[in-house]
Formats: C-alpha cells, sequence, structure tokens
C-alpha cells in the first residue's frame, strides 16, 4: 500500500511553482528553479498563469 504521504513532496513543490508565478517571478527563472523547461511550465501552470 503506497502512504498517501508519497504525495506531499509534489504538492509542496506544485505550491512553491505557483506562488513564484503568481508573485511575478518570471518563466525563464521559474523554470530554472524548477529544473524544467519554460514549455513543461507553461503546460502544466497555464490555469496560474492564465489567473
Amino acid at each position: 500500500m503506497a502512504s498517501p504521504l508519497a504525495a506531499i513532496p509534489y504538492d509542496l513543490r506544485h505550491a512553491c511553482v505557483s506562488f513564484w508565478l503568481r508573485s511575478g517571478l518570471s518563466l525563464a527563472e521559474t523554470a530554472r528553479r524548477a529544473g524544467q523547461s519554460v514549455a513543461v511550465l507553461q503546460r502544466y501552470y497555464a490555469k496560474v498563469l492564465d489567473g
């Protein structure tokens, strides 16, 4: 049985990336900090980017 705590690191990462984007950090810097490309960031965080 998988632990329900297994999702917490991902949830924290998602919250952090969302916070950076809402705070006005550039896409390029947010992507660099998150270790992913701008294209991936735009795909998975489009709701945050659209407001």
